[in-house]
């Protein structure tokens, strides 16, 4: 009785982790070890941190693209075998594009912006090798529906053998917004391998970037 009290507590405990992409680097801190999937709904709570709606990268000749660009929150590969670049879905994020003004001598914040503390996402996917930024009409759906800094939702996957859909909810469970991606069929599409906290592509982060996690069954 008290071992198997023991694996319960374990097994919650590994299911919360906090992953940092730190000043200067792309990629998680601590390394998360791979996780396999073989089922079609896969559920997480995740808090993304206040520098999720603050960060600033420098100027330089990337700044634009980079503030316009999309940092990955988490999500899968699809269809044994492929990589996540090849096959893919992810809920991904940037800062309100609405309070930040473009121009040809860079990126400004605006003063007073309404939405400051808040976060855009979007479902971003690739598709038998099919780049989303490339093809964003395609391949990304952004949600009207902005996050909060330090607040808990809930993100689903649902997967299905043309398509994958992603919902957002709040941490009651309530469901703000639905969005879906069509894709190719493919062998054992549900099956996959997790895709972790990753900023940029170009630019490395400007500060850390810090989210906690809370696996869900």
């Amino acid at each position: 009785m008290i071992l198997l009290l023991y694996i319960l507590i374990a097994s919650t405990h590994q299911a919360e982790y906090t992953l940092t992409v730190k000043t200067g680097d792309q990629y998680e801190t601590p390394t998360q070890p791979v996780y396999q999937k073989n089922s079609e709904i896969t559920h997480i709570r995740i808090k993304l941190g206040l520098t999720g709606a603050t960060y600033v990268v420098p100027h330089d000749e990337n700044q634009m693209r980079c503030m316009s660009s999309w940092n990955k929150l988490w999500g899968y590969s699809r269809c044994f075998g492929s990589l996540h670049h090849k096959d893919s879905d992810r809920f991904v994020f940037r800062r309100a594009q609405s309070c930040l003004k473009y121009n040809e001598q860079g990126v400004y914040e605006v003063p007073n912006c309404q939405e400051k503390d808040l976060v855009e996402i979007a479902a971003y996917a690739y598709d038998n090798s099919v780049v989303p930024y490339e093809h964003p009409d395609q391949l990304i759906r952004i949600f009207t529906t902005k996050i909060r800094t330090e607040v808990w939702y809930q993100y689903r996957l649902i997967f299905l053998a043309d398509s994958t859909i992603y919902e957002l909810l709040n941490d009651n469970g309530d469901l703000l917004e639905r969005q879906t991606i069509q894709h190719r069929t493919c062998y054992a599409w549900k099956n996959g391998y997790r895709l972790n906290l990753y900023f940029g592509g170009v630019c490395e982060a400007p500060v850390d970037i810090v989210a906690d996690h809370v696996e869900q069954s």
